[in-house]
């Protein structure tokens, strides 16, 4: 199991879920997360890398994208936050 590690950008994106279903889908793909790390899809957004740093992944949770990092080396996941998906990834 990787250690979770919340950014607060991303707790306050969380706040903003009011859907019951949403909610639920973010904290089943939360889960799988913390079972397996590097299951997200790695992306090349060069805006994202310059906002979040490092090799950047993300899970889809409509309307948007979790968006983490894994640090295999401490076996840390850094969840940095949500990101609408009809932003440019």
């Amino acid at each position: 199991m990787a250690k979770m590690l919340y950014a607060l950008t991303f707790l306050d994106d969380a706040e903003t879920i009011y859907s019951p279903r949403v909610r639920r889908h973010l904290e089943s793909v939360l889960s799988m997360i913390e079972a397996f790390p590097e299951s997200g899809a790695l992306i090349t957004s060069e805006f994202l890398k310059s906002r979040y740093g490092g090799e950047i992944r993300r899970c889809g949770i409509a309307p948007f994208y979790l968006v983490y990092t894994y640090e295999r080396e401490t076996g840390t996941v850094r969840v940095r936050g949500l990101v609408p998906q009809r932003s440019t990834l």
